[in-house]
């Protein structure tokens, strides 16, 4: 998980495509910013002024040096977002491994998952 040392922060820009409803809909874009403080990641949305956690990340991509995906919650662990970068290929790739990791992590239940 992305952290900075003790004592360091920084900040970032986002910018999330993502298709509402299904893998087949249109396009859309938003953007957000983010700040490492310490040993936390947060990260704020256009639309949801509610600071989010890195609570998961995916693999790094050898080639591009990134997060195949990345998934994000709140305090209160709710909602999650995921941030993927192939929906198709986190199907088929990383979905159980990461339903696993929610699941360690606390976020998947007999109620929520």
């Amino acid at each position: 998980m992305p952290q900075a040392e003790s004592g360091n922060s920084s900040a970032f820009s986002l910018q999330e495509k993502f298709r509402a409803g299904s893998v087949d809909a249109g396009e859309k874009v938003a953007f957000g910013y983010g700040m490492i403080h310490r040993e936390r990641t947060y990260v704020y949305m256009q639309d949801d002024p509610c600071p989010y956690q890195v609570v998961v990340v995916g693999p790094i991509n050898p080639k591009k040096k990134q997060y195949e995906y990345v998934i994000l919650s709140n305090w209160a662990r709710f909602p999650m977002i995921g941030l993927v970068r192939d929906l198709r290929k986190f199907y088929a790739e990383y979905k159980d491994k990461a339903e696993t990791d929610l699941e360690k992590a606390g976020f998947l239940d007999d109620v929520s998952g």
